[in-house]
């Protein structure tokens, strides 16, 4: 998910874009969580993690179970967690990489065919990578040999979509900064349709689904708070102020841990705590500028582990 390379992050995610360390997985108890009408979560005493970033959740391993196998987190019945990394465009070398979610070690795939600018990217929920081509089209790159293939324009004047992400089907939701409205994304045609008005200027940007929120957090780069967005009205509303001055944003929750990732006008690739908002290093990538993270929802076998 991620942000313009205009000054987003999203362009991230970080593309369209913390705090705490990478690799924390399952080490923390949570109370019960229950989710509004409107998408924000309501926590008990103990529901949020704290300084590890994790995000609340249901149960003591600090896995999304609330999703059902398909997010990763459960094992059980022979399904294979995500791997521990996350695929960013690196806009300047063409590069599609892997980046490392314990130390940012960054891993060069393939060379993209165009010189298009990807602000934003995500894979679905069936692990097809999608990206925000231009801010104004979506795409579709094979991540084992880098080919892209146009899905279609998002239309209706829509524009400055630098992040997109999975919903809670086989489609995406994006958040579109020219217009200031959350989209829903049409995986087959790339039409998008208006859910609502964010209700917030956004500048640069980014956003990444929850199964435990059933909403999307996102980054404004505009004003460096985290947002929740709520998925039936598009509306966005200020969750906590982050202790980091983000430029170009790209922002994943990665669903093997719950750990909200980002990245921004910089090389390292950070933590967010949705909690206190702090935004904490994991490491150097081989960028020098990122606006875009995705995170698999299984394995992807020409990658690896």
């Amino acid at each position: 998910m991620s942000d313009s390379m205009t000054g987003t992050t999203a362009g991230s995610t970080s593309d369209g874009t913390a705090s705490t360390s990478a690799g924390t997985m399952g080490t923390t108890t949570s109370g019960p969580e229950t989710t509004g009408s409107t998408g924000d979560t309501t926590t008990g005493t103990t529901g949020m993690t704290g300084s590890t970033g994790v995000e609340p959740t249901t149960g003591s391993t600090g896995v999304d179970t609330t999703g059902g196998d398909t997010t990763g987190g459960d094992t059980t019945g022979g399904i294979e967690p995500p791997p521990e990394w996350l695929l960013s465009i690196n806009n300047q070398t063409r590069f599609l990489q892997k980046v490392s979610i314990i130390d940012a070690k960054t891993t060069d795939l393939c060379k993209l065919p165009n010189n298009t600018s990807y602000p934003s990217l995500t894979f679905s929920r069936d692990n097809i990578l999608y990206a925000s081509a231009g801010g104004t089209a979506l795409d579709v790159i094979d991540p084992c040999t880098c080919e892209v293939t146009a899905v279609g324009p998002y239309g209706g004047g829509i524009g400055g979509v630098n992040g997109i992400t999975s919903d809670q089907a086989i489609d995406l939701y994006g958040v579109a900064s020219n217009n200031d409205v959350t989209i829903s994304i049409d995986s087959g045609v790339g039409t998008a349709t208006i859910v609502g008005p964010l209700g917030v200027d956004f500048g640069t940007g980014g956003a990444t689904w929850s199964d435990l929120l059933q909403g999307l957090y996102a980054i404004n780069g505009s004003d460096d708070w985290l947002y929740t967005i709520d998925p039936n009205n598009g509306m966005a509303t200020k969750l906590v102020k982050l202790s980091f001055n983000f430029g170009t944003v790209g922002i994943e929750l990665h669903p093997g841990n719950n750990v909200i990732y980002a990245c921004s006008s910089g090389p390292d690739l950070y933590t967010v705590d949705p909690k206190n908002g702090n935004v904490k290093s994991v490491g150097k990538m081989a960028q020098t500028t990122c606006s875009n993270l995705a995170a698999p929802y299984k394995p992807v076998a020409c990658i690896g582990p």
